[in-house]
């Protein structure tokens, strides 16, 4: 059963829906897909900054672990996805979706802080509102909902499988999505702000330098960037993470140079990181972006053109040394 609060869902904008799941189901295992056309005969009250909209597009969910990947590809009119890819430069990951019980009290919650919402609407059961929180929360954009039912979906990729299936605790898997990243340029205010406003936390924190950062490479070149991280489990299943850059050059500096803050990248777990790094170069993936702190390693592969702007780490969720501090503090 979901917890109150918890993130429950990660989306992502594309262009291209059906390429995008054929791609990630065949080269990540993502899926399988449950597709819906949502336009103004399926989605109830669908209302854009408060007024009446109609427009339309197509949305495909799969689960991975403890949490829901969704893609939606806009089609006639205008939403919140169009205004996405026009500020952030294309495809990307958009939104993380908050899970409550009493969805109606949260939005009144959210609303008495001072955030507007930008979108939302109903399908089935399942009612969502899209907030306005890019500016405060370091260009994330966060959606709440109450996971209501949804009627069946029009069809399924691949087809003949049996469609996502249930949002299970269950041991960790090959595959699974465990962290969703995010970065940002001041990444006190963006803690502050998640913890707050939203119950996300407590982080902990820690600097990623030459004392500690095992043999970091950049395109396969030694390379002694600095930064802060900030993780907190949502659940035992899930990883929230922002990265703030400091010193030298990085994917992140260049993330922020060419779409601003916002949501990064999402990591896949494998037992042995480096056979599956190792499986996505033969299939024609090349490394950006690696290192390790204690037992845990992490490869960042070029997936953004494949894969519709969406960067995928691997990592093996290896044990790390104790934080240099928690926020809030205890």
């Amino acid at each position: 059963m979901l917890k109150n609060g918890a993130i429950m869902q990660v989306g992502q904008v594309v262009r291209n829906l059906d390429r995008q799941m054929e791609t990630l189901y065949r080269d990540f295992g993502l899926g399988p897909f449950n597709m819906r056309l949502l336009d103004e005969r399926t989605i109830i009250d669908s209302r854009l900054w408060g007024k009446p909209s109609s427009h339309s597009y197509l949305c495909a969910v799969c689960r991975s672990g403890g949490v829901q990947f969704e893609m939606m590809q806009p089609l006639a009119g205008r939403s919140i996805y169009d205004d996405y890819m026009d500020s952030h430069g294309g495809e990307g990951l958009q939104h993380c979706k908050i899970y409550y019980r009493d969805v109606k009290s949260a939005l009144a919650d959210c609303e008495e802080k001072g955030y507007r919402v930008s979108q939302s609407g109903g399908i089935g059961e399942d009612l969502f509102y899209y907030l306005d929180t890019e500016g405060k929360t370091g260009g994330l954009t966060l959606e709440i909902g109450n996971a209501g039912s949804v009627p069946p979906p029009d069809r399924v990729y691949p087809p003949g499988s049996a469609g996502q299936a249930p949002l299970e605790r269950r041991p960790r898997r090959d595959g699974d999505i465990i962290q969703i990243g995010q970065v940002v340029r001041d990444i006190e205010k963006t803690m502050e702000v998640l913890h707050r406003d939203f119950g996300i936390g407590p982080f902990n924190v820690r600097t990623f330098n030459q004392s500690n950062h095992k043999n970091p490479l950049t395109r396969g070149k030694p390379n002694d960037h600095t930064f802060r991280c900030a993780s907190v489990w949502v659940d035992d299943h899930l990883q929230y993470e922002l990265m703030q850059p400091l010193t030298g050059r990085s994917i992140y500096n260049e993330f922020l140079d060419a779409r601003g803050e916002g949501l990064h990248h999402l990591k896949l777990y494998f037992q042995d990181v480096e056979k599956a790094m190792a499986d996505c170069q033969a299939k024609g993936y090349s490394v950006t972006q690696s290192g390790g702190l204690g037992d845990d390693l992490y490869y960042y592969l070029d997936t953004e053109k494949n894969c519709a702007g969406l960067i995928i780490e691997l990592g093996n969720a290896g044990k790390v040394p104790p934080p240099d501090y928690v926020y809030p503090a205890p």
